[in-house]
């Protein structure tokens, strides 16, 4: 509770004390309004906790946007690092895909249709992603069949 607002109810709580000595309310009065401050003082008490774990909250979401955006753009400088068809490239490209996948799955379909290779991601989707699952992680598949063609058709 802020200390104007403390203030405020203090001097409710002894207007109403002077009030009582005065004979303007009974004690019985007074033990009502005494107990119907100390519960708006102790809502008004939740209320601001409340509000300092929301700004908490956000100032960590903050914080972490932040980091992210460091972090991706760290990526973006270094991504020669990754892109080469070099034994330090392929180590580089391997410790990433260590960690941002948590696991890929490869079907063989043995009916001619190729393989289709699933991708569950080490981080949720987006807020607001539309999707037909209730994982927790992100899930991406693909048929490599179409994705080699698109690939190939990209490079001609």
């Amino acid at each position: 509770m802020s200390g104007f607002e403390r203030l405020t109810k203090h001097r409710e709580r002894d207007s109403y004390i002077r009030l009582c000595a005065r004979g303007s309310i009974t004690e019985g009065e007074l033990d009502e309004y005494l107990a119907d401050l100390r519960i708006q003082t102790e809502n008004l008490r939740l209320l601001l906790g409340s509000v300092e774990a929301d700004l908490a909250q956000r100032n960590e979401e903050r914080e972490l946007a932040a980091s992210t955006e460091a972090w991706l753009m760290t990526l973006r400088e270094r991504i020669h690092e990754v892109e080469g068809d070099s034994e330090e490239a392929f180590r580089a490209r391997r410790q990433l895909v260590r960690l941002l996948v948590e696991g890929i799955i490869i079907e063989d379909k043995r009916k001619g249709a190729g393989y289709s290779v699933r991708i569950t991601y080490r981080f949720d989707e987006p807020e607001g992603a539309v999707t037909n699952r209730g994982g927790g992680l992100c899930e991406v598949s693909r048929n490599t069949n179409e994705f080699l063609e698109a690939k190939a058709e990209a490079g001609r």
